[in-house]
């Protein structure tokens, strides 16, 4: 996994370097990217990091404990909520609270 990062780490690092010869226009929109690139560079470095460390998204940790615990049973589906990259809908997290209600999970 940190090879997969360390990976996209050097992706984002070339994109960054290509972006300053290719970037046409003003020193503003110039600036603009670059913020925007290093900003994503800080990211992606930091999750890096995280990982080496052994420091992993507390939201994979909360999943893993709710799908131990049986309390819900599709982890990849709230983890892609809690990413923003789906919306759980009402009766979802109706389901949801009334699991954890109902189960009690030890520390």
């Amino acid at each position: 996994m940190a090879s997969d990062l360390a990976g996209e780490l050097d992706k984002k690092y070339k994109r960054l370097q290509e972006s300053y010869v290719e970037q046409a226009g003003s020193y503003e929109a110039l600036s603009e990217k670059f913020d925007a690139l290093q900003d994503e560079f800080d990211a992606l470095n930091a999750e890096y990091r995280g990982y080496r460390l052994g420091v992993h998204d507390p939201h994979s940790a909360a999943v893993d404990k709710l799908a131990k615990a049986g309390v819900i049973n599709s982890p990849d589906y709230w983890l892609e909520c809690l990413n923003g990259k789906a919306m759980p809908t009402v009766e979802t997290l109706s389901a949801l609270f009334v699991k954890v209600a109902t189960k009690h999970i030890d520390g």
